[in-house]
């Protein structure tokens, strides 16, 4: 974190203050253990009640076990090393769709630290209905609601199986997601949110996950 704090191409604004930066190993210890325990069981959840994908991620996980068996001082030990985990694809598709669908954190709020216009996807109509509108004007200072679930959820963007629990929507690395969702940053996945604010613990929470659920 404090190398990527001193990265010579971040902008100044962009940078982690020193009160900030002490607060990084309270979040990953404190905030980062009950929202990935959290998600963990959502994970479980959805894959108890979707028993095909469940038997296709035993099948990876075992096969990744097998060929990567480490020997032990009390004899085999079949299991999988962390960097194992990262080389399951379809591990990797079952947290990515437990994060769209079941999100441990459903939403967070950010405050504006300047004036700024924010531009909508489509015109809206005003709240007396003698007009429309394309962006949002947001004062220094305001507080903005992000609706990480609703996000997760929209049909606009993840089509009308937006509901449904389908790991294979983020096969071949996310590239056969809908066109809205590839526009998002992660691309899709907003669980974590984005940007120089985004979660610092996001890849420490996700390797939490393909570790626990792959022993």
């Amino acid at each position: 974190v404090i190398r990527a704090n001193m990265a010579a191409d971040l902008r100044a604004n962009e940078r982690l203050t020193d009160e900030e930066l002490e607060g990084v190993p309270a979040t990953f210890l404190l905030a980062g253990s009950e929202t990935s325990a959290t998600q963990t069981s959502w994970t479980l959840r959805l894959l108890a009640e979707h028993p095909h994908v469940q038997e296709r991620l035993r099948a990876e996980i075992q096969a990744a076990k097998k060929q990567h068996a480490l020997e032990g001082s009390a004899g085999t030990y079949e299991g999988c090393l962390v960097g194992d985990v990262h080389a399951l694809p379809y591990l990797e598709c079952c947290i990515k769709e437990s994060l769209r669908l079941m999100t441990a954190l459903p939403s967070t709020v950010r405050e504006a630290t300047e004036d700024d216009v924010v531009p909508l996807s489509k015109a809206y109509r005003s709240a007396d209905g003698k007009s429309t509108f394309d962006s949002v004007v947001i004062p220094k200072g305001h507080e903005l609601f992000v609706p990480i679930a609703a996000v997760g959820l929209d049909t606009e963007l993840w089509g009308p199986d937006a509901a449904e629990y389908k790991p294979e929507r983020w096969d071949n690395s996310a590239t056969q997601l809908p066109a809205a969702v590839k526009a998002l940053p992660g691309p899709g996945l907003f669980s974590f949110i984005s940007g120089p604010r985004n979660c610092v613990g996001q890849r420490f929470a996700q390797t939490e996950i393909k570790v626990l659920l792959a022993h």
